[in-house]
């Protein structure tokens, strides 16, 4: 009967904390340009950005449509007139449209952090989407972006010192996210960096790693095991 509970234990336990199945830690300059995601090399924009130079981040994690990603970021950057600004960024600020193909966010914080989803295609301006608009501030739990909508993470937690993780769900056809920061023009002049913590849930939500399979696989054989000894020893 001990081994029987303890094995339903370990289920329960691991089924009320699913382990993420991959994770990044990243550095994100204050100079990626997200208006340069996916962009070709020497492709330029924005007051005199290139790729590769000034291009978002690449975060290398390789995922399906409709995986979830959660992150957490800190750090500083400067540039934009702001000062030191951390990663949910300074005042409100509405992106500029600069035809790439990615879609500008209105009402971020300048220098936050922001990301885009893309699949395997070069952005074109003439299929851009709508932008998202942020208006609400960083107040929600889950946020489902489109391919190139831009969209705003901050360092990754709903308002300000709540510690809810947002969740954001990877659009169909997505192959590759970008992290980059909010600016106007010219991110060259930006300066620092945030690290951040990119993790990576699966397809649908958190799916459990190959070491937590195993422990699930032991719980449920050391459940059976003591039902089949149980039902033995009552007949």
């Amino acid at each position: 009967m001990k081994s029987q509970l303890a094995g339903l234990a370990t289920i329960a336990s691991l089924m009320a904390a699913p382990a993420f199945a991959d994770t990044a830690l990243v550095s994100v300059s204050g100079s990626s340009n997200p208006n340069l995601a996916g962009a070709t090399a020497g492709t330029s924009c924005c007051g005199g950005d290139v790729a590769p130079a000034q291009s978002p981040l690449l975060v290398p994690i390789a995922f399906a449509s409709g995986s979830n990603f959660t992150f957490a970021a800190t750090g500083l950057t400067d540039g934009a007139g702001t000062g030191p600004t951390g990663p949910d960024g300074a005042y409100l600020f509405g992106m500029t449209d600069y035809g790439l193909g990615i879609a500008p966010a209105n009402a971020v914080g300048v220098l936050g952090l922001v990301g885009i989803f893309l699949d395997n295609s070069t952005p074109n301006g003439g299929s851009q989407p709508a932008g998202l608009d942020f208006s609400g501030g960083l107040n929600f739990l889950t946020l489902s972006p489109g391919l190139g909508q831009m969209f705003w993470i901050g360092d990754g937690l709903t308002g300000t010192g709540s510690g809810l993780s947002q969740i954001f769900i990877a659009p169909a056809g997505a192959t590759r996210l970008f992290l980059g920061t909010v600016d106007g023009f010219e991110w060259s002049n930006n300066s620092g960096a945030y690290d951040v913590t990119v993790n990576y849930a699966g397809l649908g939500g958190a799916v459990p790693e190959p070491a937590t399979w195993a422990m699930m696989v032991a719980g449920f054989g050391l459940a059976g095991a003591a039902m089949r000894r149980r039902r033995t020893i009552l007949a």
